[in-house]
């Protein structure tokens, strides 16, 4: 069937859908409507110069955070009463001697590493924001690290299965010890790290378009008035689906998928492919129904769902990949899923079924008006407004992306520190949860 059949019919029970789709989204409508501001609390360590992040890191995201951390009612100054415990100098860390020299000043100057891995208990937090994350960070794979490899403990190496350091991350490629791989390049294991947004809001936008905060306000939903902004989720959007980007290897191997979503349907004209800076993104992006968000060409973290969601474009997330170090079938992460409903207001694409992926959009498309009404409720948890004040959309600092992670960690703390026995079903994306999948 084509999508202007389905289009047709959507815009004359646009209304009916909006109400018998209402049970879908009121979860992700509400999601924090109702909870109280966490009260978890996070002890910072001191540092030496040497080790500071002026001294190892690239970058200035893991100081902000740090910033953000020590002026949030989350800090706590007595190691002793804190829930866990902030490594500061994380970011752009691309220094295995430096990351090694760092935790074994934590390990020796401090007692509380030792006695939270000796519980088993995964307490101790360090921001890895490489393209490739922690495995990134460390060097994993490459052959300088082999040498260093006897040194780094199983309580921190990034490929151990025992590690007891929670890295947050904008890469969530489950590669190494969830699927058995002696090696990894991103070495997320969920339930254990935390994916997290990328800090910024003007996604494909970013250095195109000037006074590009101001640009983002007149142009999102959320930030419409109340008629205005249901309307620009209940309205008729005329796109299938968009993927703005470069597609490097036009082949079904492609690990991004990609390749193989141009191959199937670059000449559909439901489907919009292009580069970036080549299209009026904000248009498309708001005249689309669903926008695809895979990993980087190699395998980099994803971040288009994040203008997505500004536009109220239902993201589509790629839940499998393949290895390009052998035979597995890898998993990725969404970021903050431990506490977002992404089934709610996305779906999900294995890399290697891309050949329903347009069968699966035209079956979710009755329920887009309520998918995108479901984004009302999560879309400032990709916002981080408290900790780079300017940037972006300006979110609720009781809602922003740094709250939202110290809501992850508190949820954590009355299972021993690690996620319930039903919130890790949720993380292996049951296609029970996401509809048409």
């Amino acid at each position: 069937m084509k999508f202007s059949t389905i289009r047709s019919f959507v815009s004359k029970f646009v209304i009916f859908v909006s109400v018998t789709t209402y049970l879908s989204y009121t979860v992700a409508v509400n999601v924090f409507k109702d909870i109280k501001k966490p009260s978890v609390k996070l002890f910072i360590y001191q540092l030496p110069p040497h080790l500071e992040i002026s001294a190892i890191s690239h970058s200035h995201y893991g100081d902000s955070f740090t910033h953000r951390l020590k002026d949030s009612e989350f800090y706590e100054k007595d190691p002793r009463k804190a829930d866990y415990f902030w490594i500061p100098s994380g970011g752009h860390v691309h220094n295995t001697s430096a990351l090694l020299a760092l935790l074994a000043y934590i390990k020796e100057q401090h007692p509380w590493w030792n006695e939270t891995a000796a519980r088993g208990e995964a307490r101790h937090i360090l921001a890895t924001t490489f393209d490739g994350g922690a495995g990134e960070s460390f060097r994993r794979g490459v052959s300088d690290l082999r040498n260093a490899k006897q040194r780094l403990e199983l309580s921190s190496d990034p490929a151990s299965s025992s590690r007891n350091l929670i890295f947050l991350t904008f890469n969530g490629l489950q590669d190494g010890a969830v699927i058995g791989q002696p090696e990894c390049l991103s070495c997320f294991q969920p339930g254990k790290d935390i994916m997290i947004p990328a800090p910024w809001s003007c996604g494909p936008l970013c250095g195109q378009q000037q006074n590009e905060v101001q640009y983002l306000q007149q142009m999102s939903p959320w930030w419409q008035p109340t008629d205005r902004f249901q309307a620009s989720l209940s309205k008729t959007r005329q796109r299938l689906m968009f993927f703005g980007g470069h597609v490097a290897k036009w082949t079904p191997q492609d690990p991004s998928g990609r390749g193989a979503a141009a191959i199937l349907y670059a000449n559909d004209t439901d489907f919009l492919f292009t580069r970036l800076g080549t299209s009026n993104f904000t248009e498309t992006l708001l005249s689309t129904n669903f926008c695809y968000s895979p990993q980087g060409t190699f395998q980099g973290y994803p971040d288009r769902y994040i203008s997505s969601i500004i536009f109220g474009c239902i993201p589509i997330m790629l839940n499998l990949t393949t290895s390009e170090q052998g035979p597995w079938q890898v998993p990725l992460a969404f970021p903050f899923e431990e506490v977002l409903p992404w089934h709610e207001f996305a779906t999900v694409i294995d890399v290697q079924d891309m050949q329903r992926l347009k069968k699966q959009l035209l079956c979710l498309l009755p329920h887009a008006p309520g998918m995108r009404m479901g984004m009302e409720g999560i879309w400032q948890s990709m916002l981080y407004s408290s900790a780079f004040p300017g940037r972006g959309l300006k979110a609720d600092p009781d809602k922003d992306a740094f709250v939202t992670l110290m809501r992850v960690l508190e949820s954590r703390i009355p299972q021993g520190y690690r996620p319930s026995s039903q919130t890790y079903e949720r993380l292996s994306h049951p296609a029970s949860l996401f509809p048409c999948t």
